[in-house]
């Protein structure tokens, strides 16, 4: 869940041929729109989502790997 009350959905009844999960989007449980068959897709489809709303591009920055 986001701060914005967004949330992501996996169907895991529903596996691709390679395994991956279809992914859904949800704002406030108003509405559900399937965003992606894999993960990449969902994240392809967030970040263009996100640059539609906003005037500033944004684009997500992978973490640094830091030993737990």
């Amino acid at each position: 869940m986001s701060e914005n009350g967004d949330y992501l959905a996996w169907d895991s009844g529903s596996r691709g041929r390679d395994g991956e999960l279809p992914i859904f989007h949800t704002t406030r449980f108003d509405s559900l729109t399937r965003i992606g068959d894999d993960l990449h897709h969902a994240v392809e489809w967030l970040r263009v989502d996100v640059n539609r709303q906003d005037s500033h591009p944004v684009d997500f920055v992978a973490l640094i790997p830091a030993a737990l």
